[in-house]
């Protein structure tokens, strides 16, 4: 299964309460006979509309990602204006499945657009694009059914849907908390005419499912150095988690040759939590490599008595931020509270005709929820360079589910 999207939850449980819906529909012969779109709704009342999408798509002759996004410098005063599935990162090609997507959760500042799949909108600077620079806008006015995708096929061999879908959804406005398959996600997948859902692939009754292992399955950690994914000279290195035979992420050190700058974003939180000062400290805090330091490293603190573990690092989107906030006087530290999945663990820059690349690579996983016990991982898999389509000026999460692109 080949999956990227970033931020990006894998579907979908049935819980005594209503649960967020997203419904992918793929329209067959929609602009005439070998033509089709693909469209997402999302119920309304309890979320704040679609935050990131993926989904396996087989059978296309060629496909375009729609997903609304603009990216320029707005009126006069030539004010940045990036809005809409933007994340470098997580934007797939042309004619690329999976088809995928995210909003920049990520980046400090980042505007987030709610209500998409639930309203029409207007991505556009509401005085216009400045003069000169040049811009980039992908179907920048959408209708409350969110058009993602268009494309063609063989007449007589119409597409479907592969293997699987993923789509997280904003817990409300104005925050950039993430719902997915932990929080009871469910997603659809409708063919039309053809009118019946596919089943979620990953069915599961428990709204915050902890994954059965696998008998005999081995955990497989995916590192991913991603070129260009925030401009030229650019990248980004991400990981993602195989699910059902470990716990998610506990530690990786990467090797990383040719590299001007880089920043380590692996996940933590470090200070005090609420009118309390109750002490609050999550994700990778121990053996960090500094910035620009190669090996890329990071563990998360399974000696300190009570330390708190997360689980699931590389497999689903999380905040390691305090619940009641932090406390109002002393500093606190946070790197990436709010992450995706796949994981980012960096972020840098390169000199142009050189590129990075990874030299060695080192990984442990969590043997389940609730246990201080590490695997060391046997299977990782390294993509030193994934190239990005320069017609978008971006990547393309995940992905969310993105590490691995396969061409149609």
């Amino acid at each position: 299964m080949n999956s990227r999207i970033l931020a990006i939850v894998m579907l979908a449980a049935v819980s005594a309460q209503a649960a967020p819906t997203v419904t992918y529909t793929l329209v067959l012969d929609s602009e005439g006979p070998g033509t089709f779109q693909i469209t997402a709704d999302v119920s309304q009342g309890d979320n704040a509309g679609l935050a990131a999408y993926g989904m396996d798509v087989v059978g296309f002759s060629t496909m375009t990602n729609l997903g609304p996004m603009v990216d320029g410098l707005a009126g006069p005063t030539y004010t940045p204006w990036k809005n809409g599935f933007s994340m470098a990162m997580i934007r797939s090609a042309a004619n690329f499945s999976p088809l995928g997507g995210s909003q920049d959760t990520i980046t400090e500042g980042a505007v987030m657009v709610y209500g998409f799949g639930q309203t029409a909108g207007d991505l556009t600077p509401p005085g216009g694009w400045s003069p000169g620079p040049a811009y980039t806008e992908v179907q920048p006015i959408y209708g409350a059914s969110l058009v993602l995708a268009s494309g063609t096929y063989p007449i007589g061999a119409a597409p479907s849907w592969g293997q699987s879908a993923v789509g997280n959804v904003f817990a409300q406005v104005g925050s950039k908390h993430l719902l997915g398959h932990d929080h009871g996600v469910l997603v659809e997948r409708l063919i039309f005419p053809e009118q019946d859902p596919i089943p979620d692939p990953i069915p599961d009754p428990d709204p915050d499912p902890i994954p059965v292992p696998i008998p005999g399955a081995t955990p497989t950690v995916t590192y991913t150095l991603l070129l260009d994914s925030g401009g030229p000279g650019t990248f980004h290195i991400t990981a993602a988690v195989s699910q059902g035979d470990n716990a998610g992420l506990a530690a990786y050190e990467l090797g990383v040759v040719g590299f001007s700058t880089m920043s380590n974003l692996g996940p933590m939180a470090d200070g005090f939590s609420g009118p309390s000062y109750i002490p609050w400290k999550r994700g990778f805090t121990k053996l960090r490599s500094a910035a620009n330091a190669s090996p890329l490293a990071g563990t998360q603190d399974t000696i300190t008595e009570g330390a708190e573990m997360v689980y699931r690092l590389g497999q689903t989107a999380g905040d390691i931020t305090p619940p009641g906030g932090w406390s109002p006087s002393p500093p606190h530290t946070e790197v990436q509270p709010i992450y995706g999945a796949p994981l980012v663990l960096a972020s840098g820059t390169y000199p142009l005709g050189d590129p990075p690349a990874f030299s060695q690579a080192e990984t442990a996983v969590f043997d389940q929820v609730g246990s201080k016990d590490i695997l060391g991982v046997a299977h990782v898999i390294i993509m030193d360079i994934i190239p990005e389509p320069a017609t978008l000026s971006l990547l393309t999460l995940c992905g969310l589910a993105l590490i691995q692109r396969r061409r149609k």
